[in-house]
């Protein structure tokens, strides 16, 4: 029997991923409501029961959740857009690239957000100013828009203002930009989190085994000559250099996410890994035996 072509064996890997994801995450949420018993969720919510602003402290958690949700929503839609990509009649590596990095940062954003090792206050300063980004990132767009009237403005600015004086009202530190309301970072216990994330240094933090794919998809996002006059090699490697680092990045989610509710990661990375396996051996066969365990601890200190 012939071998199905490379694409395809691509996007049914990243459906399959997509809608593994999407089941893993939803228990995820279950377990955000009802944790396990010591995990970093519960002890959150140890930590915050008896504290004199407890309801107000959860919700500032419980909008940054339904941030993420957004966050992730726009993965799955570029998610989607790369199996479209990969199913056109054309092959096109940039495109394809370009939406892999898109994932790759969407991600960032809730690994940081969910990072297991943060202090509870810590969470709450990131929770925080995850909402600030995205209530006044709207407001700095605006006037880039033709025809955006005062009032419109005053509107949108006395939402983002509003949430400030809350957060403010709850003990946190809202640090702005010099002479304007604009947010730079907030301040929580002492611990601080920006509003612009340095995204550069989570990826490397978060994903380091595939960073250099965060500085390839950098190149194809921005149609970088280093990067599109570089660009070359068997079309089926290429596929899989686009989509075989998604999968890590996957991994990284689910280590993050599961790991701050408590979920056992081991099936669902399970299932990945016989994916990449998959993929990777259409291209260079044989070439990942290891189990799991092994692969990770490799990926995970990738050495200089």
């Amino acid at each position: 029997m012939a071998e199905r072509p490379i694409e395809e064996l691509a996007r049914a890997v990243l459906a399959q991923e997509r809608v593994a994801v999407t089941a893993a995450l939803r228990d995820v949420v279950a377990a955000y409501e009802q944790p396990v018993p010591d995990s970093p969720r519960a002890r959150d919510l140890a930590w915050l029961a008896g504290r004199s602003l407890e309801e107000e402290l959860s919700g500032v958690l419980t909008l940054a959740v339904h941030d993420a949700a957004e966050i992730l929503r726009a993965t799955r839609e570029h998610v989607l857009a790369l199996e479209a990509v990969l199913a056109a009649k054309d092959m096109l590596p940039i495109p394809a690239l370009t939406l892999a990095r898109a994932v790759h940062e969407s991600v960032i954003y809730i690994c940081w957000l969910a990072d297991p090792d943060l202090l509870p206050a810590q969470r709450v300063a990131r929770a925080a100013a995850m909402t600030l980004a995205a209530s006044q990132g709207g407001h700095e767009a605006l006037p880039t828009f033709p025809g955006q009237t005062d009032a419109e403005s005053r509107r949108v600015r006395e939402g983002f203002t509003g949430i400030q004086g809350l957060l403010e009202g709850y003990g946190l530190i809202i640090n702005r930009r010099d002479g304007t309301d604009y947010a730079s970072s907030v301040v929580y216990e002492g611990h601080k989190a920006a509003l612009r994330i340095n995204v550069t240094e989570a990826s490397r933090r978060y994903i380091p085994g595939n960073h250099h794919m965060w500085v390839t998809g950098s190149g194809a996002a921005h149609s970088r000559g280093w990067f599109t006059r570089g660009l070359e090699g068997p079309w089926s490697e290429l596929v899989v250099m686009v989509v075989g680092p998604l999968l890590d990045v996957v991994d990284a989610l689910i280590d993050n996410t599961h790991g701050y509710v408590g979920l056992d990661t081991a099936p669902i990375h399970t299932r990945t890994h016989l994916r990449r396996r998959a993929l990777l051996d259409r291209v260079r066969p044989s070439n990942l035996v290891a189990g799991y365990e092994t692969y990770a601890a490799h990926r995970n200190h990738p050495g200089p």
